[in-house]
């Protein structure tokens, strides 16, 4: 056997190492991948055989001695980072370092077996983790290997086989007509009205309403054009980014409800422009800081959302009657005399999050009738097959309608 093809070396009795030729390296030394056969010439010859095929077909590489934590910091820089958002590029590193690399990051990556994949994915749900969230983990390090496959570095995937845990879908709890007219109660008198009652009347994401500009709102028509994002990406502050897809960047009605909250909003941060003069920080942001800076979420969560949240859950879903929270935090019935009901704040508006506005609109949208493809217009989705297949469990009589329309199909319309 040539020795530019590969090698059969005796290395014992019935025991041999096989070696195949693959190129050289930067500095022209000579690499082969060897492998010990135990067997006869015969068996060592048709594993040869093997090797020089893989070789041939080019899936025949070297494993990498880096360690899986190098080689996902190269994975970010060189192949995430050109083509990806700075802020989604973050997402990725926290997500790994949180789950994966305090784990398996030390491990060589030549050595890295389904094995190593499955107790990262056996330790998260040990922690309680929510399936989406080891779902997010195990399915960006499949990604990173996939890469690491395509740069020669990898011969196979060890996350591609591992097993995961059952998704539970995360299920919007409608409010009722009376929480969330107690949840609207609320959000008027927050700084921040013409936010909320934009996000729930249009559909667009937190994000997109963050980076709105005043040019981006014709007063006439009430049309509204969402054509960025805002997002924060750690230690490097705010930036605009571009819609993820071309549906992204549309065009939303705005109702007058919303209208007129965004009119006397503009006139409030007129005043506030004025009174700062230069100390103001005009960015041209519809919604801004005191001082003109754009918001991060973090902040509108913690000092507007929740607190607006837990005033508006404070009635007992028992009895409708006031609750209040003492120091202690407990939470009991505002009057006096005892109930033979436990105080019980409104779950459903307490697990609400911003973005679930956006979910609500939606689901109010198809219970009102309004087409599928308007609302999907409206949200921004690429298609409308998405929408139907997010929100058509909310839609109201489908199955009714359907078994009367077979049912008149069959028999006829007295269903005879």
């Amino acid at each position: 056997m040539a020795k530019a093809q590969g090698q059969i070396i005796a290395r014992g009795e019935k025991r041999w190492l096989v070696r195949v030729f693959l190129g050289r390296d930067a500095r022209k030394r000579k690499l082969y991948i060897a492998k010990t056969v135990e067997g006869g010439k015969k068996d060592a010859l048709k594993v040869l055989r093997g090797l020089l095929n893989e070789r041939d077909k080019g899936r025949l590489v070297r494993p990498s001695t880096m360690s899986l934590e190098t080689y996902l910091t190269q994975w970010l820089r060189d192949a995430v980072k050109p083509r990806a958002r700075s802020s989604t590029a973050e997402t990725y590193r926290q997500t790994l370092w949180t789950h994966v690399v305090p784990s398996i990051g030390q491990v060589p990556l030549g050595k890295l077996t389904p094995l190593h994949v499955q107790s990262i994915i056996a330790a998260m749900s040990e922690r309680g983790l929510a399936s989406k969230t080891i779902l997010n983990a195990v399915v960006l390090l499949r990604s990173a290997l996939r890469q690491a496959m395509r740069w020669r570095i990898l011969p196979t995937n060890p996350a591609e086989d591992a097993q995961l845990p059952r998704r539970h879908k995360r299920e919007l709890n409608v409010p009722t007509r009376e929480e969330l007219q107690r949840l609207l109660t609320e959000a008027h008198t927050d700084r921040l009205w013409p936010l909320w009652i934009l996000l729930l009347t249009t559909g667009i994401r937190p994000g997109e309403a963050l980076a709105l500009a005043w040019g981006d709102f014709n007063w006439e028509s009430g049309l509204l054009m969402v054509q960025r994002s805002l997002s924060r990406v750690k230690g490097k502050g705010w930036a605009l980014t571009e819609p993820k897809t071309d549906r992204g960047r549309r065009a939303v009605t705005v109702p007058h409800s919303a209208v007129e909250a965004l009119r006397e909003h503009r006139a409030r941060q007129l005043e506030e422009r004025m009174r700062l003069g230069p100390y103001y920080h005009d960015q041209g942001f519809v919604f801004a800081t005191e001082t003109g800076e754009p918001f991060a979420w973090s902040c509108v969560h913690a000092r507007h959302w929740k607190p607006m949240l837990r005033r508006a859950a404070m009635a007992c879903t028992e009895c409708g009657r006031q609750l209040v929270q003492d120091a202690q935090g407990k939470v009991q019935h505002a009057e006096s005399e005892r109930r033979r009901h436990p105080a019980t704040p409104s779950r459903a508006l307490l697990a609400l999050r911003p973005y679930d506005l956006r979910h609500l609109h939606a689901t109010l949208a198809l219970a009102a009738g309004v087409p599928i493809r308007a609302i999907s217009e409206r949200l921004g989705h690429f298609d409308a097959g998405f929408t139907l297949a997010t929100y058509a469990h909310t839609m109201p009589g489908t199955q009714e309608a359907a078994a009367v329309a077979v049912e008149k199909a069959l028999f006829g319309s007295n269903g005879q």
